[in-house]
């Protein structure tokens, strides 16, 4: 959905996927794409952060910081 610009398809379906699996940071990540995307950059910070809370070392949470 991301990637075809659906973004409130988008959303509904990574809020379902953090619900599933609240400690992956690839999808906090993702939902910070989104939410940058959508021009909402303090969301975007936060999540973000919470990856980085879960992986540290996550280079991808680092640079979109």
């Amino acid at each position: 959905m991301f990637k075809k610009g659906e973004m409130a398809k988008a959303i509904k379906k990574i809020k379902k996927a953090i619900q599933l699996d609240p400690k992956d940071a690839d999808n906090w990540i993702v939902w910070g794409l989104i939410m940058r995307t959508v021009g909402n950059y303090k969301s975007s910070v936060h999540k973000f952060n919470e990856a980085l809370k879960l992986d540290p070392g996550n280079e991808t949470a680092k640079q979109e910081l």
